[in-house]
């Protein structure tokens, strides 16, 4: 869990950098229409803020990927003994074991390491939009809570449709990959049977994705109803002279500065059914 620490503080940087640049831009609007020239001071410090924000994006991946590296090896070394050594009851060809050390390791180490980054970067931009657009006006805020409400709702929904969405798929692909290394090892053809279990789990694995992205989808459709919050709210604010130009620009894009992580972590579930159904083989073997 140490190693995750980093990611994590990579994942609060980017997120406070994301939310400073709407303030900032927002506020040089202001300063613009009363014709003070700071406003390119702080226009010029945006644009500084948004050309950092991909740098420390590249940052966090390249340590990402090598603190990544190290876990993929480490937990194959793991596996590698395991199965060599503590389950001689369990017959299993080279082929299934290829596929529990290399397909299960390298599809779910995402959940070991870059996971961490990602829910630490977009709980953290949507809880600071927030904060911002509540400074502003507080009734701004119904837009984006209203999207995340649906979103919420809609993923509460579907998410139990996709728990076991990938189980089969990645039961049966351990099967066939097994059943093809016997016949790579005996020097044959693989029979017609094979060649139709290939096909067939290959549109196994397609009926699993394309449910997963509709699923997944489903929650995409808050931005339609914060979308007419949000135009109902400003609405309200323009007729009782509540709000500047500025502030009204930066809260429209904090909508989306909210509801796109909130969308992220939700695809986070849905994206990773089979990196999650790996990762419990995995912990399986008590590793």
């Amino acid at each position: 869990m140490r190693k995750n620490i980093t990611p994590c503080c990579f994942g609060l940087m980017i997120a406070a950098v994301s939310a400073a640049s709407p303030y900032l831009m927002g506020n040089s609007i202001n300063l613009y229409l009363i014709q003070d020239s700071s406003y390119i001071g702080m226009i010029s410090t945006a644009c500084l803020i948004i050309i950092l924000t991909p740098i420390l994006r590249l940052l966090a991946n390249i340590h990402i990927q090598k603190i990544s590296s190290k876990t993929r090896l480490i937990l194959k070394n793991n596996l590698i003994t395991h199965l060599s050594t503590n389950n001689p009851s369990i017959k299993r060809n080279n082929g299934e074991i290829i596929d529990l050390i290399d397909g299960d390791v390298d599809s779910s180490l995402y959940l070991n390491h870059g996971i961490f980054f990602d829910i630490s970067l977009n709980s953290s931009l949507i809880i600071l939009s927030l904060l911002i657009t509540a400074y502003y006006y507080p009734l701004m805020t119904l837009a984006p809570l209203s999207g995340i409400v649906y979103a919420l709702i809609a993923f509460y929904i579907t998410h139990k449709s996709s728990d076991i969405l990938y189980a089969k798929y990645v039961t049966e692909n351990t099967k066939i990959i097994g059943t093809i290394c016997n016949f790579l090892a005996q020097s044959k053809f693989y029979s017609d049977k094979t060649r139709i279990d290939i096909k067939n789990i290959e549109r196994l694995a397609f009926r699993s994705r394309l449910k997963s992205s509709i699923l997944e989808s489903l929650s995409g459709t808050c931005y339609v109803l914060a979308i007419g919050v949000l135009l109902l709210t400003v609405i309200h604010a323009l007729s009782q002279n509540m709000m500047s130009t500025g502030a009204i620009f930066a809260s429209a894009i904090y909508v989306e500065r909210v509801l796109n992580p909130t969308t992220a972590l939700i695809s986070i579930y849905f994206s990773n059914r089979e990196a999650f159904y790996r990762r419990k083989r995995i912990n399986a073997h008590e590793l």
